[in-house]
């Protein structure tokens, strides 16, 4: 079999292109506002897009034939290349909205904490429970940009709706923690798995 082929069923490409619009979109109009009518808070879309891509991109990690992949001789190169890209374009989409941003430190926090555990919830959950799993991530990604900046408050991160440096407060040790426990959740979550049949 081709490298091509390979890459077309291990779907590749399709995480590359759309991997790169994103970034596009990040680099265009992150700091756009989004009018989300049920929503408190300002949204922007730099925050949308960086909340969805790990969803779109958990495909990568889906076993391209699950009855057989555990047994196939290519399993763990599949691991580590589609772990591999996953990170790499997250890295870069990342990197594209929140690097010289101007976004206050709180924000960044609460923005970057979002952001790794639902890319762990991806990264966990998807090989393990099927593609069903990336529409119940979804729907959580849904409330959480409409409610995440409510909980905010209680999560340590403060009044994320003030937009002045100068009022917005230090994110708090539970804030620290999360952030912390959320990139921990995304390194366990990359190790290799034992797919299911499910879909």
């Amino acid at each position: 079999m081709s490298l091509l082929r390979i890459a077309l069923i291990w779907r590749l490409p399709w995480a590359v292109l759309l991997g790169g619009c994103t970034i596009g979109v990040v680099l265009a109009l992150g700091d756009a506002s989004l009018q989300l009518p049920m929503g408190v808070g300002p949204r922007l879309v730099r925050q949308a897009a960086l909340l969805f891509l790990p969803l779109a991109l958990s495909v990568l990690v889906m076993p391209p034939v699950p009855d057989l992949h555990p047994s196939l001789l290519r399993a763990s190169t599949h691991h580590r290349i589609s772990r591999g890209l996953f990170w790499v374009l997250m890295g870069a989409a990342c990197a594209a909205g929140w690097l010289g941003a101007g976004i206050t430190g709180t924000l960044l926090m609460f923005e970057v904490t979002s952001t790794l555990v639902l890319t762990a919830a991806a990264l966990f959950l998807v090989p393990r429970l099927g593609g069903r799993m990336i529409l119940t991530l979804t729907a959580v990604g849904c409330a959480w940009l409409l409610y995440g900046v409510l909980a905010a408050k209680y999560l340590g991160f403060g009044d994320l709706t003030v937009t002045d440096d100068h009022y917005m407060p230090e994110g708090s040790t539970l804030a620290w923690i999360l952030l912390a426990t959320s990139v921990i959740a995304c390194l366990l979550a990359s190790v290799p798995t034992k797919p299911t049949h499910r879909t």
